[in-house]
């Protein structure tokens, strides 16, 4: 038998997939070949974000779901995300291209269509949780760290094609909620170690920000998620 045969039935591990397999880990461990994949947000992380000893405050990591050609299903973190209608920002920049709208007020009445950003007295709020269940289309590729580890990575986010096949579940990794400030699962999915539990009423520790309204009629076709 040939050694891509080998490979393609699962035959032969390298040592991050023997590592995962020894552990029991699911295939989110193993690498996806680079390309577009329809995905799913299953639900979100908060961490607090340290870049060369200085702390940046906390950031929001979308939890996605995906399968690859075999129906395997794959676990990847998004971007750390820090709300902000900063054209710099990597929020703004990738809701951009996830909504394909260029307008920051197209953009800000998606979120408010989609439930995501709710009027209140004070002003407006996030309501990260609305995230969940959203679809993408996702560009992964491979990146190596500079401690020769290679790992997918979501380089950008577009909108959700409309024949997207659904994306069966999967446990969440327990790493992924590391030193987290809190998270959120979407109902049935579990966390593959014990000691974490989906939280009901999680806590969002982002300041409320208030942004301008803008009376863009939209109907639900018109969301890209």
């Amino acid at each position: 038998m040939s050694n891509e045969s080998m490979n393609n039935l699962g035959l032969t591990l390298d040592a991050d997939t023997l590592a995962a397999f020894e552990s029991g880990e699911s295939v989110s461990k193993f690498l996806l070949e680079e390309g577009m994949y329809d995905a799913v947000v299953r639900g979100y992380v908060i961490k607090k974000h340290t870049f060369e000893g200085e702390d940046h405050g906390p950031k929001i990591q979308l939890i996605w779901q995906l399968a690859d050609s075999e129906g395997m299903v794959h676990t990847l973190l998004g971007k750390r995300w820090k709300i902000s209608s900063d054209e710099r920002s990597v929020f703004r920049k990738e809701v951009s291209k996830w909504f394909n709208k260029t307008e920051w007020s197209t953009i800000v009445d998606i979120l408010k269509k989609g439930g995501i950003l709710v009027a209140d007295a004070e002003g407006a709020h996030f309501e990260i949780d609305k995230f969940i269940g959203k679809k993408g289309k996702l560009m992964v590729n491979k990146v190596t760290s500079k401690k020769g580890k290679t790992f997918n990575d979501i380089v950008s986010i577009s909108p959700a094609s409309k024949n997207a096949k659904d994306v069966p579940t999967d446990d969440i990794p327990a790493w992924m909620l590391d030193n987290s400030l809190d998270y959120r699962l979407d109902t049935g999915i579990k966390v593959r170690e014990t000691g974490y539990e989906a939280k009901d009423n999680p806590t969002n520790p982002m300041e409320r920000t208030t942004l301008p309204t803008h009376g863009v009629a939209m109907s639900e076709d018109d969301l890209p998620f």
